[in-house]
């Protein structure tokens, strides 16, 4: 979780070879994804919000689980709220194509 939380993709690669579990979590739900979307917004108490994103993280985290999502906890969705603040973008776009298909009315066919 430290390394997603710094960006250190070096350690999150060598830890996932080894088999880390990548949908691991913390007692109140935090999951290395989310900490990677939040920059380490969490990790860090003198870095809030202003971490960034750790795009690169994110990748490596969803090639090893490409069904990983940043977790139901209530940090998840501060996560995608710092990465929207801190325009990280392409690292929002990774994260909600795995959303779940929007409910209402189906499209009609072409």
């Amino acid at each position: 979780m430290m390394a997603a939380a710094e960006g250190d993709l070096a350690v999150v690669d060598t830890l996932l070879a080894a088999g880390a579990d990548p949908r691991a979590a913390t007692a109140d739900g935090t999951t290395a994804l989310a900490l990677a979307v939040s920059g380490g917004a969490f990790g860090d108490i003198e870095r809030p919000l202003l971490g960034g994103c750790h795009t690169e993280v994110v990748r490596a985290l969803l090639r090893r689980d490409p069904s990983l999502t940043p977790g139901p906890s209530r940090r998840a969705g501060i996560a995608r709220r710092v990465a929207r603040f801190n325009d990280c973008d392409e690292v929002l776009v990774l994260v909600d194509k795995r959303k779940r298909p929007r409910r209402g009315w189906p499209r009609p066919p072409h």
